[in-house]
């Protein structure tokens, strides 16, 4: 999983996993002082890859395994999750509750999914796609920050959990950034804070209405220890209003030793790619010309 999600990721992906996500805890506790001078957002995303190690060393990680223990609430290990992810953008999620095993895959043509609830194999839309793309990767978005939004700007130097963080506020970019596109469909307001003093990543939060009211999801990252030359948190603890908190603790992650094979989409897949193709290019074939275009 790469829990350092996009807006457009975060929805998606805790809809697939089918886990409630817990409190606002962040605008309840961000207590704001005063400060003249603040960093930039970009400087402040650019100290953060250095703290974790530099992106030179970041970017020389070319796969990855994790391992985790999800739970809801009182109720611990609930499920388990291996995530596996390749370069450019190749991922796969298993993820096991009760006997259960539900899989997210995508082997850089096919995404797909399998779940027993919905009675075995489906194919992934390119828009499901990019949505849960490089989800897997857990650095991927924080070395990505600059491209994936349009906008950085600190705006406050806050008390959170103890410790001096930077909040950022961040907008997402779109595919259509029009003023009446966005009046229609709102980018939710998304803050990230960074540690003044570590300058690692505490916590990230998104808030939007919905017809029930505001709803703030927290995302905070934990226990930041040193893999491979490079930083990595092994504890995320999501939070949204109204909902039991979700943690997941990393028990085991691996760098460079993921087979390719991992990543190959079962025969049964690739089976119905090939028969959405073909009924693609039928349907394609049946469209009448345009107007003008016979002799």
């Amino acid at each position: 999983m790469n829990p350092i999600p996009t807006a457009r990721g975060l929805r998606f992906f805790a809809a697939v996993l089918a886990f409630a996500l817990a409190s606002g805890a962040l605008a309840q506790t961000a207590t704001p002082t005063v400060q003249k001078t603040l960093p930039e957002g970009k400087k402040i995303v650019e100290d953060t890859i250095e703290a974790m190690g530099g992106k030179e060393a970041i970017e020389k990680l070319e796969s990855s395994k994790m391992m985790a223990e999800m739970s809801v609430g009182p109720n611990p290990a609930m499920a388990v999750m291996t995530t596996y992810w390749a370069k450019p953008d190749l991922f796969m999620m298993k993820q096991s509750v009760q006997g259960m095993v539900i899989i997210l895959g995508y082997d850089g043509k096919i995404g797909w999914t399998s779940n027993p609830m919905s009675g075995g194999y489906e194919l992934l839309e390119d828009e499901q796609i990019e949505q849960v793309r490089g989800q897997a990767n857990m650095h991927g978005n924080i070395t990505r920050m600059a491209e994936d939004f349009q906008e950085l700007e600190t705006v406050d130097l806050v008390d959170f959990e103890g410790q001096k963080c930077y909040k950022v506020r961040m907008v997402p970019k779109t595919d259509d950034e029009s003023e009446e596109a966005q009046e229609e469909a709102p980018a939710p307001e998304q803050f990230s804070l960074f540690n003044a003093k570590t300058k690692l990543l505490d916590a990230m939060q998104m808030s939007q209405e919905t017809p029930m009211g505001a709803m703030t999801v927290t995302i905070k990252f934990k226990d930041w220890k040193k893999i491979n030359d490079v930083m990595f948190y092994h504890r995320m603890i999501v939070e949204q209003t109204g909902q039991p908190p979700m943690e997941m603790r990393y028990t085991q992650i691996e760098f460079n030793k993921v087979d390719p094979s991992v990543f190959e989409a079962p025969e049964a897949v690739k089976e119905l790619a090939k028969e959405r193709e073909e009924a693609k290019k039928q349907e394609e074939g049946e469209k009448p010309d345009a107007p003008g275009t016979d002799g």
